[in-house]
């Protein structure tokens, strides 16, 4: 869940829903572990449970093993996601963030009576909503009207974030629907006309987009350093941009007559919409002198996880490429090295995010733990790539004579397309068979004689004799730890 819409969330009730089915997710949980876990007495969980058995929809079952024993449930996951923002979005301080966007210039009286609240509460309320934005360096001023103050690129990456998680508030916008076509139109010429093909997250730009302009409608101008302008506005890749910018956007009122502030402003924030995927391109390289930067503290992690740079050159280069443009982005706002998003590693990657806040514990990267996090999820994905680029799996399988072609079919559709699946029903492992294929892994539902299977170069993972959806996905995660 996005951490903004979990801090908006004001009513007891609803929070300790949202923390008990987020943490019975990973798993089941004694009732005991639960009620720590939520702040709460036991009691409190089982009547939790009493609600939870009249709201969840079908797609959502929480089963209790042994009366003491919790057992989540999930068929729909989008389900269980729009569940969680309904419940937060019961909140009145979604309609006060959404009335503060569009410059409604309100008294905290008025806002009690459009939420049908008492002046207290509402005054309880804001002051939540005060704390919240001062994480975000902003002020809420709550006389003689409610209004938000801080420095404007600092707003713009609250409201961002605050309509990345309720997305549907920006969507319903007229602006933002006529900006979708034209947008995808416009990175589509840059690609080709200019060869930037930057490869990024189109609802992000769009969503960003929608946020700029609303500011810009009303006046709100972003001011960025002198320096900083002339650091990008000769280079050939701006100039490039700004003559595509001004071919698809030149009839749009609220660009015309931009400040160069502005312009660079767009230009840099485009980068939070970078996907790092391998082979695709998250770097300009009119910039490649500036990953010298921190070639240090990435040839450290790669030394002391003991990492082939040869073998890991792409991710090498995305670290510092993410690093890099990290950078960039920070120049507008620190705000930008903050991760939107919840963190949760397998144990197994528990090191890589030790040793990379290690690493930036020195640095003057303010918020270390979120920079740490974001180069972690970078790390841990090209690890698990090249695990399964390195992993053969033998699958060896009996079954009825209907079941064997449903079981590739089940394999085919859970394993990532990276691993390697090779099955075999018409002949006996061999150790000959397992060298000429070079397996690292055999998954088999069959005795298998030990003595033809080298255990020092091949694992060997047992299933039950009629392996069930459950136990195919389990088997998944499995892999993933090998």
């Amino acid at each position: 869940m996005y951490k903004i819409g979990r801090r908006l969330v004001l009513s007891k009730t609803s929070k300790r829903k949202i923390a008990m089915l987020n943490y019975l997710l990973a798993g089941p949980k004694t009732i005991q572990d639960t009620a720590k876990h939520i702040h709460a007495s036991e009691k409190t969980v089982r009547r939790l449970l009493a609600i939870l058995e009249d709201e969840l929809p079908s797609e959502i079952k929480v089963e209790i093993l042994r009366s003491s024993v919790l057992i989540l449930q999930v068929s729909d996951y989008f389900v269980f996601s729009s569940l969680m923002k309904s419940w937060a979005g019961d909140s009145p301080l979604f309609n006060v963030v959404e009335a503060l966007f569009y410059s409604e210039k309100l008294t905290i009286t008025e806002y009690a009576d459009q939420l049908f609240l008492s002046e207290s509460s509402t005054r309880t309320y804001l002051k939540l909503l005060e704390n919240i934005v001062e994480e975000y360096n902003l002020t809420l001023k709550l006389s003689p009207v409610v209004i938000l103050i801080g420095k404007e690129a600092d707003v713009r990456y609250f409201y961002f974030h605050f309509f990345h998680y309720s997305g549907e508030l920006a969507t319903e916008s007229p602006q933002y629907q006529i900006n979708a076509k034209g947008l995808y139109d416009y990175l589509d010429y840059l690609a080709l006309e200019y060869q930037i093909p930057l490869y990024v997250d189109y609802s992000r730009v769009l969503l960003w987009m929608f946020v700029i302009e609303t500011r810009l409608s009303q006046g709100n101008t972003v001011i960025i350093d002198e320096k900083i302008i002339t650091q990008y506005w000769n280079t050939s890749y701006f100039q490039q941009y700004m003559k595509a910018f001004q071919l698809f956007f030149s009839t749009n009122e609220i660009w015309k007559n931009s400040s160069k502030s502005e312009l660079v402003y767009a230009y840099i924030t485009r980068l939070s919409t970078v996907v790092y995927e391998d082979g695709k391109v998250y770097f300009v390289d009119e910039y490649i002198e500036e990953l010298e930067k921190y070639h240090g503290i990435v040839s450290e992690f790669f030394s002391q996880y003991q990492l082939n740079r040869v073998v890991y050159s792409e991710l090498e280069f995305k670290l510092k490429a993410f690093l890099t443009n990290l950078s960039f982005l920070t120049d507008t706002t620190v705000l930008h090295q903050r991760l939107g998003v919840e963190a949760h590693f397998p144990e197994t990657y528990a090191p890589i995010y030790n040793l990379w806040e290690e690493l930036l514990e020195n640095s003057d990267w303010k918020f270390k733990h979120d920079v740490a996090t974001s180069l972690s999820y970078l790390t841990c994905t090209s690890l698990m790539q090249r695990d399964y680029n390195y992993k053969n799996v033998l699958f060896v399988l009996t079954g009825e004579p209907v079941l064997i072609p449903y079981y590739k079919g089940i394999i085919h559709r859970l394993l990532p397309h990276e691993a390697s699946a090779h099955f075999l029903f018409n002949k006996p492992v061999s150790n000959e068979l397992l060298q000429a294929l070079d397996i690292d892994i055999i998954v088999t539902n069959v005795i298998i004689d030990q003595r033809q299977v080298d255990r020092k170069r091949c694992e060997l993972i047992r299933l039950s004799d009629n392996p069930n959806e459950k136990e195919w996905e389990a088997l998944v995660e499995k892999l993933y730890r090998f």
